[in-house]
């Protein structure tokens, strides 16, 4: 049928150390709020977002896991059938982004084959405060063969622009969605 839109279901995972800012950037993009005092997540959350695609309708569904190694036996089970990983760091803590060599490592091992990654600099507004610079992310998300942006949760800055791009861009490049 000639201007009928399909609806499509994407599966993305959102990893990274805690306090890097995840919640606050699913919150952003979903919701377009921010939240000076989000806690950090227990486990894992979820949360539905639709992008427009040309004729498409894509559902993405976003999952929020928790960056405490408390959590891991929990968080681990939720790579399964993941087709795109959103990495978080917050570029004013070195450790949040050194955290993601063996985070990646491990989500490669499990996630599948053809799946595709985003690197995130959180904090970015925070530029007087900053341990990792924006050459540091962009080299390392070389190095594993993600895209690569800076952001600002706080400020909204990149977020919407990035993350609907990458989906999109996720659809075309895998084609793996279900049909609804």
């Amino acid at each position: 049928m000639e201007g009928v839109r399909t609806r499509k279901v994407m599966k993305i995972i959102f990893a990274g150390s805690t306090k890097g800012g995840k919640t606050s950037v699913i919150s952003r993009y979903a919701n377009d709020k921010f939240d000076e005092s989000t806690a950090p997540t227990i486990g894992v959350d979820f949360t539905n977002k639709c992008v427009s695609s040309g004729k498409s309708m894509l559902m993405v569904q976003i999952w929020d896991l928790a960056g405490d190694d408390k959590f891991k036996a929990i968080t681990t089970a939720y790579y399964k059938k993941t087709i795109g990983v959103v990495l978080v760091y917050d570029v004013t803590k070195k450790s949040t982004f050194e955290a993601l060599k063996s985070l990646h490592t491990e989500i490669t091992m499990q996630v599948e084959e053809n799946s595709k990654y985003l690197l995130l600099g959180n904090k970015m507004d925070l530029e007087k405060e900053r341990e990792v610079s924006t050459e540091e992310g962009s080299k390392y998300a070389d190095e594993i063969g993600a895209s690569f942006f800076e952001i600002s949760a706080k400020e909204g800055k990149n977020i919407q622009k990035v993350l609907d791009s990458f989906f999109t861009d996720l659809y075309f490049a895998t084609g793996c969605c279900c049909e609804m």
